[in-house]
């Protein structure tokens, strides 16, 4: 049997439905890798339709099935020709693309076990879906969510709110796929590339607002609130494809198939970007700032090596007294080093939570390392890395709503070894920017950071001056 026989059969086998696995699979990677097989292929699939009508008409002319379908084949080019439509050949195109983004998903799974986490959540049913949390890294793979609005920092920097009914596929920390409800992003320069996939097209942004929305036949809209988004329309064998340019204020509409459609979008019709406010704290690398607090950070319960997550604790507190911490000063602090000072009465101060709790330690015992910063808007007073000052500070700091773990293991690793084994934080000249580089190890690394109160914006909501919940003693 030559080369081009035994791709026949095995279309033959596939079209009977008795293919096995291994023949599967070898067809489909022949289909998207040579554009003749695919071409084929279509061909073969119009006729076996065409050939089961006459079947079923003239059930004694028909000869066994193989020797029946192999002898069409020289009708076959002529017949596929007329029975071929653009729509057939595309909905098949689609098929073979999520079929690879399947398997890319897979792939992704097994190499990136977080590709983004939930910063916030609102009007969210936990009663009707899988429980989602504040805090929650997200693997790649498939999500629903009836209503509300949830909100997400992919690891590759983009921001992007979903708003319910929605279905979402996580495919990578820069790529998602939204076939059904609507979502806003905020793209950073550093994430540049971030894409979102939809039933007739790829939103590619170049950095960017930009927000989609797709209905129930697969129609899909698009709008840019600011910067530029390449809309990219898949093409085929028998129609190339097509991109389109999109830039502040415009937007278009595509159908399921790809094809531009003319029509007045309402950018109110979008969930609004999520971009940042001016006075949040500005995160880079694995460091993700969570616009909601979470409702435990005990040991366990946010796990994620990918993720440093970073949330407000209080605003506007009164220090009276002087009030300890680890330290106050730019410079370089690391496990090795025991820090403890004071500082004076200010007159308020704002208070965040860094909580890292990895998921295990690397299985060959080797330092794993996570890196990132947080710049805040204003001055850094103080920063407090140790268990002791963390428990006695959780009061007064800490969120009322949060349970806090006040386990041993809390703070920052202490270590008697190099530096290369333990954690360590870099605060800058200006006051302004702590630079996180930490040590995978399986503790949970807590930091506690208290920064010079600005006037608080007007949707700030006051924290109760209850004392904090704390949950392992």
């Amino acid at each position: 049997m030559n080369r081009t026989e035994h791709e026949l059969e095995l279309m033959r086998l596939y079209l009977e439905g008795v293919a096995s696995l291994e023949e599967t699979q070898e067809l489909e990677s022949l289909i998207v890798k040579d554009a003749c097989v695919r071409q084929d292929f279509l061909r073969y699939t119009h006729l076996d339709s065409a050939l089961a009508g006459v079947r079923r008409s003239q059930p004694s002319a028909v000869a066994p099935r193989r020797s029946v379908w192999l002898s069409w084949r020289p009708l076959t080019a002529a017949a596929a020709v007329a029975l071929l439509v653009g729509a057939s050949f595309y909905f098949y195109s689609m098929r073979l693309r999520d079929d690879a983004r399947d398997i890319q998903t897979a792939a992704v799974a097994a190499s990136e076990p977080h590709v983004a986490v939930v910063t916030s959540l609102s009007d969210y049913d936990h009663t009707t879906q899988d429980p989602l949390a504040v805090g929650r890294a997200l693997s790649a793979g498939d999500y629903h969510l009836l209503g509300g609005r949830m909100r997400l920092s992919f690891a590759g920097g983009a921001q992007m709110i979903v708003e319910g009914p929605a279905q979402l596929s996580l495919l990578s920390s820069s790529r998602a796929r939204l076939m059904g409800g609507k979502a806003a992003a905020h793209v950073p320069e550093g994430a540049r590339g971030f894409t979102v996939e939809t039933p007739g097209v790829e939103v590619v942004d170049l950095g960017t607002d930009f927000g989609v929305s797709v209905g129930p036949s697969g129609v899909s809209d698009v709008h840019v609130f600011s910067g530029e988004v390449e809309a990219r329309v898949a093409g085929d064998d028998s129609r190339p494809g097509s991109l389109v340019a999109l830039n502040t204020s415009e937007g278009r509409r595509f159908a399921s198939d790809g094809v531009t459609v003319e029509a007045r979008l309402d950018p109110s019709s979008f969930p609004p970007p999520p971009s940042p406010t001016p006075d949040a704290p500005r995160t880079v690398g694995a460091v993700h700032y969570l616009q909601q607090p979470p409702v435990s950070v005990e040991t366990g319960h946010l796990e994620s090596n990918e993720f440093i997550l970073l949330f407000k604790e209080r605003e506007a507190v009164d220090l009276n007294q002087e009030t300890a911490v680890s330290f106050a000063r730019s410079g370089r602090y690391s496990g090795t080093q025991k820090l403890r000072t004071k500082i004076g009465p200010t007159r308020q101060v704002t208070s965040f939570l860094m909580h890292y709790d990895p998921t295990k330690r690397p299985t060959d015992r080797s330092p794993l390392r996570r890196e990132g910063s947080v710049t805040f808007a204003a001055p850094i007073v103080g920063v407090i890395n140790r268990k002791g000052v963390l428990n006695q500070t959780d009061d007064l700091f800490g969120h009322p709503g949060v349970i806090y773990d006040q386990g041993k293991r809390r703070g920052v690793e202490r270590s008697n070894a190099s530096d290369a084994s333990s954690d360590v934080i870099v605060m800058s000249h200006d006051l302004r920017t702590l630079h996180f580089n930490l040590a995978v190890s399986g503790d949970l690394d807590q930091i506690r950071i208290l920064v010079r109160a600005t006037e608080p914006s007007a949707d700030t909501k006051p924290v109760s001056d209850l004392p904090v919940r704390t949950g392992k003693q």
